[in-house]
């Protein structure tokens, strides 16, 4: 029993796959984004796709990505296009076949607030329902 746990546990540490300060991790899209779509979409503070962009001074940052006293404004024509972005699951390499969008990955974790891993049982377990 202890390995099986052991050997799950394991698993959760080699697949923090999103584990960037607060955006998504470029691997969760399944296309590839241009340098100018990139640059567009990206937090200036952790570099990663933003989640819940703010527009501040300089650019833009992930809403978990500002800085102590920082005012920014959610730019929602910026979310809702992130939204739009064709996503895989992160743990498509361990045989989940979950596709849809940035914010419905999103919004399942947010949701329940779960962690990824948890976040792809929820889809493995949509899939298989499907079947």
């Amino acid at each position: 029993m202890s390995e099986a746990i052991d050997k799950v546990v394991n698993f959760c540490i080699r697949n923090q796959k999103l584990g960037c300060l607060g955006g998504y991790n470029p691997s969760l899209l399944t296309q590839e984004l241009s340098l100018i779509q990139s640059e567009m979409l990206s937090c200036t503070e952790c570099e990663s796709i933003l989640r819940d962009p703010q527009h501040v001074d300089n650019g833009y940052r992930c809403k978990e990505c500002m800085m102590d006293g920082e005012k920014g404004k959610l730019d929602e024509t910026k979310s809702r296009l992130i939204g739009k972005l064709s996503a895989k699951c992160p743990f498509e390499e361990d045989g989940c076949e979950w596709e849809g969008t940035v914010a419905t990955f999103f919004n399942i974790q947010r949701t329940v607030k779960l962690s990824e891993y948890l976040v792809h049982i929820i889809l493995m377990a949509l899939i298989l329902l499907k079947t």
